[in-house]
């Protein structure tokens, strides 16, 4: 479209379409006649208030046409802006972190295994002060780029068990998943919700564990267009008067059906403390084949590897979470520098996500060495369209 021209004599406008004429004719109409309205003169009251009538009604056109004329404009640089980001999105390398954590839609981290108790001192480091390291690994995490959400996978404390005389819960009446709410989860980011799932370590019913965690056993969030469902694999025994260290459950196939069903458009992500897919069946089967579930989450083996679950489960990858606690292999200096204390992240990027197994930057003593371990990635999983 042509703009108005400004000539020193006179406004006019270039040949347009009746509606840009139609547009623009009150600031044309306005300006036009602004050199002689102070030449003119007023000589009663009935030309007064016809002249402020006209004048209000000008305002009113010129400012509903500026406000339309403004949005339009945005809508444009907007949809300009959205069509650039995509661009980016599907171009960089989901391996490049500098380049890839500006442009991610979302980010959500799993961590699990954190076992705070008084009774352990792993490493050479007391409870406190892992628990500590594992709060300001996060709040580091978080400055890079924000979490959406921060789900707690299970094994947050050793509150029921059947070693060493019991869990902290049946022999002392002391719920260290309380304490760990209470010091360190209080800790995180104020604005990013957090679900805390049970692990077998955590048999409590459903009503005490809301009253622990804020949170029920199990539930869901959907960000964006993905939807998170946190599944209870440890729901047999609760409540127990003896100890034991949990039974683990077949995943609630109803729930997680019932979840999809709500969100028929979502990329899904399950997540649990532990799949126990002998007791899953075919029916959790049939359900990971869908092509809507990108991966399968947990926790429980202290692990960071990825397990491919085979052609039964569509060859969907089980991502595990790590620790905050003690290693699941034979505790080494290798195995330290390579996958000790962690947690894993999942990052959108448009259609695209990324998950990786982020060490923690840590501070132990293995095999009578005292080592920093540097924050590193590994297993690095790429989900593609």
């Amino acid at each position: 479209m042509r703009w108005i021209r400004w000539s020193p004599s006179r406004w006019r406008m270039p040949p347009a379409c009746r509606s840009c004429k139609q547009i623009f004719a009150p600031f044309i109409v306005f300006f036009k006649n602004a050199p002689h309205r102070r030449r003119n003169i007023i000589h009663n009251e009935k030309e007064i208030a016809t002249m402020k009538k006209g004048s209000f009604s000008i305002l009113k056109r010129t400012l509903c046409v500026l406000l339309c004329l403004v949005t339009l404009c945005c809508f444009g640089c907007t949809d300009q802006e959205t069509a650039l980001r995509l661009e980016q999105q599907a171009a960089v390398d989901l391996n490049d972190e500098e380049a890839m954590l500006p442009l991610a839609d979302h980010r959500v981290l799993l961590t699990s295994d954190m076992h705070y108790t008084y009774l352990q001192t792993w490493y050479g480091v007391t409870a406190e002060a892992r628990l500590q390291a594992w709060v300001d690994a996060i709040l580091y995490e978080h400055s890079l780029r924000p979490f959406d959400l921060i789900v707690i996978g299970g094994d947050t404390s050793l509150d029921h068990w059947e070693h060493n005389g019991g869990g902290s819960y049946l022999k002392d009446g002391v719920t260290t998943t309380k304490a760990f709410m209470e010091k360190y989860v209080s800790q995180l980011p104020a604005d990013v919700p957090v679900f805390v799932l049970a692990g077998n370590h955590e048999q409590f019913g459903n009503a005490k564990w809301r009253e622990i965690t804020g949170n029920d056993r199990q539930g869901s969030m959907v960000i964006g267009k993905d939807l998170y469902l946190f599944v209870d694999s440890f729901a047999n025994e609760l409540d127990p008067d003896y100890h034991h260290d949990g039974a683990s459950t077949a995943p609630d196939a109803a729930f997680i059906r019932s979840e999809m069903e709500k969100h028929p458009d979502c990329n899904v992500y399950l997540i649990s403390h532990y799949f126990d897919t002998k007791k899953g069946g075919t029916e959790f089967a049939e359900i990971v084949k869908d092509p809507r579930v990108i991966a399968l989450f947990q926790g429980h083996t202290h692990r960071c590897n990825v397990d491919r679950l085979g052609a039964a489960y569509g060859n969907k990858k089980l991502l595990h979470t790590g620790n905050f606690s003690y290693t699941a292999h034979r505790a080494s200096v290798k195995e330290m520098r390579e996958s000790f204390w962690g947690f894993r992240d999942i990052v959108t990027v448009g259609s695209r996500s990324v998950s990786r197994y982020i060490v923690a930057e840590s501070r132990a003593t293995v095999e009578g060495t005292t080592l920093l371990v540097p924050r590193q990635l590994r297993h690095v999983e790429i989900f593609a369209d």
